[in-house]
């Protein structure tokens, strides 16, 4: 069998982007007999060209009609064959040695179901001054030590680019997954909901496995000018607090983030870090009432 299959999810990705990202892969040092690369086409316009990845002796450019992050990673784990399987973006870009290291950690931890690592930021232009104190949710995230646990805590998930898991934890979400937990993730350049990676990751706790995070890999995300708006940085506020509620319906063992003591101690946060502000609290608290409609709806 295949040892680690690679899943990238795209939704007409950028050319420029798209190419060094497959430059990443291409230039890993596990040889590519070893691995496999799924990338699932989800409804780009035009569609991905078949050669963009024909240098791989193992690759299958997989169409999926289904608009949706979450149905395009589905997609993805239930044609890969490897034992270990590895989401990326097509803006993340590998380190040379990700797939080697990712190996490595899976056989020295195999107590660990979800693992993920250090992601850095590479901007077009500089960060604005209103989006520095938010840079966590563009996917930028510091290791400085290795760290693991078997708890729903949002703080030792890995972000879904880079993301690697067993074949049964990705058995064991998608054969699990409801309706419900299809609403999360991305649907094209206006619903900017996400959680999906949240919740393949404690499934691992599902399981009785752990999830961790490890310095030692490495990855970097590009981030174009239009990202780094105050249109963009607001609209991705309100999917994730959207996206947040529902992952708490979902998963009962998790604190519940609707209730008013919640809402409490997140102003207290954001008021002594100097991230508050009227426009991200409200965008906060529209994508709660998003979701408390939507799971009202849903009869949950």
């Amino acid at each position: 069998m295949t040892k680690v299959s690679v899943i990238i999810c795209t939704h007409n990705p950028r050319p420029d982007i798209f190419s060094e990202v497959l430059g990443a892969l291409r230039g890993q040092t596990v040889p590519t007999t070893e691995w496999e690369l799924l990338l699932i086409d989800n409804l780009s316009e035009p569609p991905v060209p078949s050669d963009a990845v024909e240098w791989h002796p193992h690759a299958r450019l997989i169409q999926e009609k289904q608009l949706g992050s979450a149905q395009a990673r589905i997609r993805g784990i239930s044609e890969a064959i490897g034992e270990l399987l590895l989401f990326t973006d097509d803006d993340a870009i590998l380190a040379a040695d990700y797939i080697e290291r990712a190996v490595h950690i899976s056989k020295t931890h195999p107590q660990i179901g979800v693992f993920g690592g250090n992601i850095e930021l590479r901007t077009e232009i500089p960060v604005p001054i209103y989006f520095e104190p938010h840079l966590d949710i563009l996917a930028k995230r510091k290791v400085p030590e290795a760290a693991w646990g078997r708890l729903y805590l949002d703080a030792i998930v890995p972000c879904g680019a880079g993301m690697v898991f067993k074949q049964e934890v990705a058995h064991a979400y998608m054969n699990r997954i409801s309706n419900i937990g299809r609403r999360l993730g991305r649907r094209g350049k206006d619903d900017l909901t996400s959680g999906e990676d949240n919740d393949l990751a404690f499934t691992a706790c599902d399981l009785g496995l752990g999830i961790g995070l490890f310095p030692e890999l490495q990855l970097t995300h590009v981030i174009p000018k239009e990202r780094l708006t105050k249109e963009y940085m607001l609209k991705l506020m309100e999917g994730i607090s959207f996206s947040t509620c529902i992952l708490a319906a979902l998963r009962p063992g998790r604190p519940s983030v609707s209730s008013a003591q919640h809402r409490i101690a997140k102003l207290i946060e954001y008021v002594m870090t100097g991230r508050f502000s009227w426009s991200v609290a409200k965008a906060k608290l529209r994508g709660q009432r998003r979701a408390t409609e939507y799971l009202r709806e849903a009869g949950k």
